[in-house]
């Protein structure tokens, strides 16, 4: 039973006029109303309150996040700093820096990424002039019939210490062995035939004689 209810159930029990009950009735529900109404401000009021802590914390927290990716930023460049300044970051740019000179002079230019790793790699044993003048003799040596190799497989090969034996090209027109073989042997046949005794002699056939000759 509502509360308005009840109270009119009391009235009429005590025999009040219809007016002042209609009255008790009205006041009581406008003050109901008002205390509706009182209590969804306060409720509204409580949820903006919810809504603005929320609000806040969210705040607070992309704060520290900013601090701590600013931080991390501030790390990440000091890092970078410090890992330009180490000794070997320092050589293998000044070896990079160094590379196109000692690449210009290579007959084989392919695959300059693996090139250039070698390079710099070759560069903590060797110095440039080095290098330089093993390509030189590279270039000096290499037989004919050969390839050439990749910069990156001479690199990683130590080439600048090779000690290759001296190419003598062979002139045009003259015998090859196997034929300097062949007249050799018929000398020794005709010297052998010249000096032959007569009774070897009357034994022998006709000197032996290759085709051609």
């Amino acid at each position: 039973m509502s509360v308005i209810a009840a109270a009119l159930k009391h009235m009429l029990a005590a025999n009040m006029p219809h007016d002042a009950i209609l009255r008790a009735v009205e006041d009581m529900e406008a003050g109901l109303q008002k205390d509706e109404q009182a209590e969804r401000r306060r409720e509204a009021d409580r949820e903006r309150k919810r809504v603005k802590r929320l609000r806040i914390s969210a705040d607070s927290a992309d704060k520290k996040d900013a601090l701590r990716g600013g931080d991390a930023r501030v790390e990440d460049k000091t890092s970078n700093s410090e890992n330009n300044t180490k000794p070997e970051n320092k050589k293998r740019e000044h070896a990079l820096a160094e590379f196109d000179d000692w690449y210009a002079g290579y007959p084989h230019k392919v695959q300059r990424g693996a090139a250039e790793r070698a390079f710099v790699k070759a560069r903590s044993v060797a110095s440039l002039a080095e290098l330089k003048a093993g390509v030189q003799r590279y270039i000096a040596s290499k037989p004919a019939d050969r390839h050439w190799q990749n910069p990156a497989t001479w690199l990683n090969g130590k080439g600048w210490l090779d000690q290759p034996a001296n190419v003598v090209p062979m002139a045009r027109g003259s015998p090859r062995p196997v034929e300097n073989l062949i007249d050799s042997l018929i000398t020794e046949m005709d010297f052998a035939d010249a000096n032959a005794t007569a009774e070897t002699q009357g034994y022998q056939t006709a000197p032996l004689r290759l085709s051609g000759r």
